[in-house]
């Protein structure tokens, strides 16, 4: 398991497959091959598409709270890993409650 610190940026390259698991704090993640941004937070996953360059970032602040998280948890599993997978996170767009928004009427 690795620590993340917020403001610092973690990379990962040819690691289509991996599992990114979230088990603490909040996290960013953009990969070259994916065309949304990702948010997990503690108890949610993202499997890396391709073999693209992929950042990840440990977010200070999580919506609702007020005070600022210094750090995330995330483990990053390899595709061949014998570690247990836990389920996939859906993209945000796709969860219940998230919406899409376009550009504002006008």
């Amino acid at each position: 398991m690795e620590r993340l610190h917020t403001g610092t940026l973690h990379r990962l390259e040819g690691a289509a497959g991996t599992r990114i698991v979230v088990h603490a704090g909040m996290v960013w993640l953009i990969e070259s091959d994916w065309p949304d941004d990702v948010f997990l937070a503690a108890g949610e996953s993202h499997v890396v598409i391709g073999n693209g360059l992929v950042l990840i970032e440990a977010l200070a602040r999580r919506p609702g709270l007020d005070h600022v998280l210094p750090a995330a948890a995330v483990q990053i599993i390899p595709p061949d890993s014998e570690a247990p997978a836990p389920a996939q996170a859906e993209p945000p767009a796709q969860r219940p409650g998230w919406q899409t928004q376009g550009p504002p009427a006008t």
